[in-house]
């Protein structure tokens, strides 16, 4: 019986002791694979932040103004400052009109990269120390990719919806006076 917890009593304690190594071994991948989560977590959060029926509204805005202004623009003198913010209003209504599906896009891939590295999380423990490196070189490569996708797509958002709130009384202006005119009885 003495021999028998001699033998078991170390034997435990050794494999508590390597349980406990893999443990603090992996928890730099482990910490790597939660930044990366936390990453895709913002970007997720801002995203859902975003209202989009606001953007269709404001496509809705912008589609109305574009389509009387594109035959006037033609008619413009090029250096105009009312035909370059005429521009800026069609290059606005076309970030608009996109921006709904590349949101949806962009969530959705957010969303299964985060699956993805969940998974990854689990089987740290089971994964050799190569196959794991590589593994989370790859997912900090994809959340990277990600990340500058998502600031292309978003900043576009944020920079257009200024653009926008800048051009609008400029057009909106233009389109009353023309309105006005016409009522007015004058040729325009």
């Amino acid at each position: 019986m003495k021999k028998a917890v001699f033998f078991f009593v170390p034997l435990i304690v050794g494999l508590i002791f390597q349980i406990s190594c893999l443990n603090t071994k992996n928890s730099k991948e482990i910490e790597k694979i939660d930044e990366m989560i936390l990453v895709l977590e913002n970007m997720e959060d801002t995203l859902n932040a975003v209202d989009l029926d606001s953007v269709l509204r404001s496509y809705d805005r912008v589609a109305t103004r574009t389509h009387g202004l594109q035959t006037l623009v033609s008619q413009l003198p090029s250096s105009s400052d009312l035909k370059i913010k005429m521009k800026l209003h069609g290059d606005i209504h076309k970030i608009f009109q996109k921006y709904p599906k590349k949101h949806k896009e962009l969530l959705k891939d957010i969303v299964e990269r985060k699956e993805y590295l969940k998974k990854l999380k689990n089987d740290v423990d089971i994964l050799d120390k190569d196959s794991l490196l590589t593994y989370i070189r790859f997912e900090e490569n994809e959340v990277m990719n990600l990340k500058k996708n998502y600031d292309i797509v978003y900043g576009n958002l944020v920079r257009h919806f200024a653009l926008e709130k800048e051009v609008a009384p400029v057009i909106n202006n233009f389109i009353d006076s023309l309105f006005q005119a016409a009522k007015s009885g004058r040729k325009i």
